[in-house]
């Protein structure tokens, strides 16, 4: 039995050592984007574990729940992969970041209707300080005022009524005189 019991371990823990490897690898490929060296430093800080842990999990023990869970969410492997070592190592990883985008677009498109939310009630403010203005203008400028002030220097006209001598007559069809300039007719007496 204890021959049985060896070969079942020594072949779990050959799957680990190949989980660890495509982990490792996968930590290293994307260890630039998110800000850290791709060596094994880096490796523990990005999973927060120490490096005596990281140390047996490099000789074949396999992590324990917690650890387990880490990885899947830090890096995305699937959780059947990570527990068995079999299958694909990304199975529900798409399902993950489906998920995750879905939920990043959300949170976008919920920035966005804010923003524009805002921007509407920025419009309407200004629409609505253009409608007093206009309301305010049109209230100043109703009618413009008559002047009924006259100028200081006569006209034509008005140095015809005051001199009648300047004034042109000329007879209309009734025969009445007309007096050109002041719209004004005298009667013939006859």
């Amino acid at each position: 039995m204890s021959n049985s019991n060896e070969l079942k371990n020594n072949k779990g823990h050959e799957k680990w050592l190949q989980c660890y490897e495509i982990i490792y690898k996968k930590f290293c490929s994307m260890a630039s984007s998110i800000g850290l060296k791709a060596n094994i430093s880096g490796f523990c800080h990005f999973l927060n574990i120490s490096a005596g842990k990281r140390q047996k999990w490099s000789m074949g023990q396999w992590p324990s729940a917690e650890d387990l869970a880490v990885i899947h969410d830090k890096l995305g492997f699937s959780y059947r992969w990570l527990v068995t070592g079999e299958g694909n190592p990304l199975d529900d990883v798409e399902e993950t970041v489906s998920a995750t985008q879905q939920s990043d677009d959300i949170h976008l498109l919920q920035h966005q209707l804010k923003a524009a939310r805002t921007r509407i009630a920025d419009l309407e403010k200004i629409v609505s300080l253009q409608e007093e203005l206009i309301h305010a203008q049109a209230a100043k400028h109703v009618a413009p005022p008559v002047h009924t002030e006259t100028s200081a220097v006569p006209s034509k006209a008005d140095n015809k009524t005051q001199c009648p001598e300047l004034a042109r007559t000329r007879p209309d069809a009734a025969g009445n005189t007309f007096i050109e300039g002041t719209g004004q007719t005298s009667h013939q007496d006859g």
